[in-house]
Order: structure tokens, then C-alpha cells, then sequence
């Protein structure tokens, strides 16, 4: 794949597989990605560091897993989203199989200037933002204007032949076009699933208040218990309300095609509005928290890096790094508690057991346990807990930067990142090994002609006549 305008060159090898001198699978498909064998590092005292050998056999045995063709192959999505919750929704749908028609402007969808950081080729900055990079794989772009009366036709034509459309206009915006849900239902297609994103959803009385996750994540009560106990509400530190609900609206979009395939009756083929809100999601992200509430009417507090339920279950302090202890069962505490002692050959109280034996005790007294945790991990290096912790079938595990945790074993050993510094979408990855043929996110407008000419059956002289009108770039 050649992207001229932006200097990008996607280069495609031959289609058997590859093994570089480490003996390690640098090609599969006929497309390479990275092969980072250094795994002496820091974080790698947790585990003991395989061999070349080993790591090329859990390749080989990933690779062996039986492949499932593209399971949404013959499905066309008509992406009328920007920036975020859309653009994740439908590259998940194309990454197992739909075909997605992007439509942007003449200027793209903003996020194509959200930078630095942009794409590098060469060690030089190309005009594509990392975070555009990364959420328009696999997708078609045409560039349409919605404002002539020729663009809203060609739009409003694309849906009379897609099987989806998903929006994340403000409420109410897209019917001056006649593309809200019902005139697509009544007037277009009456057999679209229709999915719409937004803030506080297509009804109500906030209806028409802008959508950040930010916002959201302040309002649905989630920074309000993350972040330490005497310190200030926090940020999750990824857009999390952005993400769960593309994958809400994903789920309701597959899940309507499934219905809509078992229907059998004209009437039951007429799909509801799919309409996810940012709000209701960060809502539900509360889970045992909210129906904590629900129940007892106790509002949760900030415990910082800990569980309200599980002790331990947190980060501690060791005399280099900070790490993480997940201990789920009674065996395990019991276990953690030797390891520790067994190094720093503290005596135990003789009702040690009978304070903290049971995990409903560990929560009770969890004021007066973690100090005592803590102040025995302070004797151990990161490496020396990790390493006593996994011996013993404790669950425990580095807090990695993001560089480290590229640098984690799955990453190399299932396939995670390609050569050109995209993720594989964990959708697809559940179903079959990665398919290295999958494309990189396309300049603007690249595929207006493509897709004219094949859905629509437009010739080249009228798609020259809309150019020239300004209706499409």
C-alpha cells in the first residue's frame, strides 16, 4: 500500500513464513512486524527470561490456532462519526471484516491534526497525528460535503446501500440532512441498524450538552474514587468512557444484525435506535461499586492504589520500584506471608491467623495489614518479591511504563504490533491470528471515487461535475 501524499510506504514481502538468525518469526502472511528480542530488562526480573527457542515455539503454537474468516465480510457501515467513541466503534467492525466508508470533509476528521506526536517515516514527522493513526485502520475515506444539496444526496444514496450507520453528531443535528433515525428509517432504509454516540443520549433534558469523557467521567462518579484517599478526584488515564461505549455501540450493532437474521416478519426487521451515551456508560463502569450503593446507600470513598474488597490487592513500595500483589484466595495470603517472613524473619503475633487468616478479617483490619505488608516488602528488591511471588503462585506483576509494556512477552510471542507501530484490536485477535493484510488508515478522500463509482454507479464525468461544485474532494 503506497501513501503517496504523505510519503507512506507499506511494503508487503512474500508469503511464507520468515525466521531471522534468533530464530524468531519476523514475517507471517507476508508481512513483517517488529522482532524486539532484548528482554533483559528491569521489569523481566518477574519471570524467568526464555529462550529464543521457546519464544518461537508459543509463535508457532499461536500461528497454529485455527482461523476464522472475517466474520462481518459482506457488512457495509456507512461512519458518519469523528474524533473518538465513532472512529474506535467502526475500526473494531472493520477490523472483523465490514467494510467501512468513512465520510470526512474537505479538512478531515479533526483528529488528523491532534499532534505532536505524528507518524514518523525515516525519523521524520509526517501530517498524520499518532491518534488519528490509530483508530482508522482498515476503513475507506470519501470526502463529501454535507452542506451542498449533491453531497446530502450521496450520503442519504449510501444508506439506502449500507446495512449500518453510526453516528456521534450533537442530537438533533443531522436531521437538517435528513440522516437522524427516523427519516433513514422512514424515508431510506427501514432495514439499517442505526447506532448514535453521544453524551447524554438523543432524549432528555441534557440531551443537547456537549460529550467529553472528561466530563463524564466527573459526572458518572468515577474520578470521584480514583485516586488516593487524601489526595484530589483523578482522571483515569485513558478515555475510558470514549472506549467502553464504542464497544457498547458495537455490541448493540451486532447483536441487532443477529436479531435482524433471525427475523421473520417484515415488521421485526425495523431496528431500534442504538443510542449510547458516554454518561450511562461511565454509569455502569461503577459495577460493584454503584450496586454497592444501590443497596446500602453508603457512597464509596477513594482507597487509592487498593480494593474495597480484597486485601491485599494493591501496590507497595519495594527498594527500587513499586509493584503490584493481587491475592484472591486465603492459600495465597498464606503463601505471601511466609515469603515474606522467610527473608525478613519476623516473628508473627500468636493471633496473626486469626485477625488476617480470612480474607472478610483482611478487610476489616486492612488499616492496621497493609503497613505491616508494606514495611516487609521494604526489605525485598522488585525483582526478589516478583520472582518469590510467582514461585509460590502468588499473583503479582511490575507496574509497567508503556515502553515496558511492549516489551512484555505477549507482545512478542502473539503477534500485538506490527512493524509500522499499529495494535492489533483485541476483537479480532479473539477470533484468529492476526491478519497482517490489514490496512493503514487512508488519506483523505482517498477512496471518494472507488466508492462512488462501485455502490453508486456514478460515472466519471458527474463525479467530476460534483468535484468541481464542491460537493465532493
Amino acid at each position: 500500500y503506497k501513501y503517496l501524499k504523505r510519503g507512506i510506504h507499506f511494503s508487503k514481502y512474500n508469503s511464507r513464513l520468515r525466521v531471522c538468525n534468533k530464530s524468531l518469526i519476523t514475517t507471517y502472511k507476508g508481512t513483517e512486524f517488529s522482532n524486539n528480542t532484548s528482554f533483559q530488562t528491569r521489569h523481566y526480573s518477574h519471570i524467568v527470561i526464555p529462550s529464543a527457542d521457546v519464544i518461537k515455539a508459543n509463535q508457532e503454537e499461536y500461528l497454529n490456532k485455527k482461523p476464522i474468516s472475517s466474520p462481518l465480510k459482506g457488512i457495509r457501515v456507512l461512519d458518519l462519526s469523528r474524533v473518538l467513541a465513532g472512529p474506535f466503534a467502526t475500526q473494531v467492525l472493520a477490523d472483523l471484516g465490514a467494510e467501512v466508508i468513512k465520510v470526512e470533509p474537505a479538512d478531515g476528521d479533526i483528529t488528523r491534526e491532534w499532534g505532536p506526536p505524528y507518524l514518523k517515516l525515516d525519523g521524520k514527522d509526517t501530517e498524520v497525528s499518532t491518534y488519528y493513526y490509530g483508530l482508522n485502520r482498515n476503513k475507506k475515506s470519501i470526502s463529501v460535503n454535507l452542506k451542498t444539496e449533491e453531497g446530502k444526496a450521496i450520503i442519504q444514496d449510501l444508506a439506502k446501500h449500507s446495512d449500518v450507520l453510526i453516528e456521534n453528531f450533537r442530537p438533533g443535528v443531522l436531521k437538517k440532512f435528513e440522516l437522524d433515525y427516523d427519516s433513514v428509517i422512514k424515508n431510506i432504509n427501514p432495514d439499517i441498524v442505526y447506532a448514535s454516540v453521544s453524551g447524554f443520549g438523543q432524549t432528555g433534558s441534557m440531551k443537547n450538552f456537549p460529550g467529553f469523557d472528561l466530563l463524564t467521567q466527573g459526572m458518572g462518579g468515577l474520578m470521584d474514587i480514583t485516586g488516593e484517599a487524601d489526595g484530589h478526584p483523578q482522571k483515569i488515564g485513558f478515555p475510558v468512557t470514549d472506549i467502553v461505549s464504542a464497544l457498547y455501540s458495537v455490541i448493540g450493532i451486532l447483536s441487532e444484525l443477529v436479531r435482524k437474521g433471525k427475523a421473520t416478519s417484515s415488521e421485526d426487521q425495523v431496528s431500534p435506535h442504538i443510542d449510547v451515551t458516554l454518561f450511562e456508560t461511565a454509569l455502569s463502569l461503577l459495577v460493584n461499586l454503584g450496586s454497592s450503593y444501590l443497596n446500602s446507600g453508603e457512597i464509596p470513598t477513594r482507597i487509592g492504589p487498593h480494593h474495597p474488597s480484597i486485601v491485599p490487592y494493591g501496590l507497595y513500595d519495594t527498594k527500587d520500584r513499586p509493584v503490584l500483589i493481587a491475592v484472591g484466595t486465603n492459600k495465597q495470603f498464606k503463601n505471601l506471608v511466609e515469603c515474606l517472613i522467610k527473608k525478613t524473619q519476623t516473628d508473627l503475633p500468636d493471633n496473626f491467623w486469626d485477625l488476617y487468616g480470612k480474607n472478610k478479617n483482611r478487610v476489616k483490619h486492612a488499616k492496621e495489614l497493609r503497613p505491616w505488608i508494606q514495611e516487609q516488602l521494604s526489605s525485598f528488591s522488585s525483582g526478589e518479591i516478583l520472582e518469590q511471588c510467582r514461585e509460590n503462585n502468588i499473583p503479582c506483576g511490575p507496574v509497567n511504563d508503556v515502553k515496558e509494556a511492549f516489551n512484555e512477552l505477549p507482545v512478542q510471542e502473539r503477534f500485538l504490533t506490527l512493524k509500522e507501530g499499529t495494535m492489533v484490536n483485541s476483537a479480532l485477535h479473539s477470533l484468529k491470528p492476526v491478519d497482517f493484510d490489514d490496512t493503514l488508515p487512508p488519506s483523505i478522500g482517498e477512496h471518494t471515487n472507488e466508492v462512488l463509482k462501485r455502490v453508486l454507479n456514478l460515472e466519471e464525468e458527474k463525479l467530476s461535475e460534483l468535484r468541481e461544485k464542491g460537493s465532493i474532494c
